[in-house]
């Protein structure tokens, strides 16, 4: 987990949110793998659940709330802007 500081105590989440994560993870088989963001009071949302089939490695991976490619769709390693809907 990668805790992340700096953000005011108290966010209008009408108007707040995280458009782009962006994150390098190394390992042989990509679809092992789990990414979640989690909001302090303990939600959470999947950025990718089992993707990439038998493929290696997460490399400059942008998981980008406007993006116009889903995950699902995306090619290992997956080196692009990914919308994370359709996990």
């Amino acid at each position: 987990m990668i805790t992340v500081s700096g953000l005011p105590t108290s966010i209008n989440t009408l108007n707040f949110g995280v458009e782009t994560v962006c994150i390098n993870a190394i390992h042989t088989y990509d679809s092992d793998l789990e990414f979640y963001l989690v909001a302090p009071d303990g939600s959470q949302v999947s950025l990718s659940i089992g993707n990439g089939v038998g493929e290696d490695n997460y490399t400059n991976t942008c998981f980008n709330y406007f993006a116009t490619t889903n995950i699902a769709q995306g090619t290992p390693p997956l080196r692009e802007l990914i919308n994370r809907k359709g996990n």
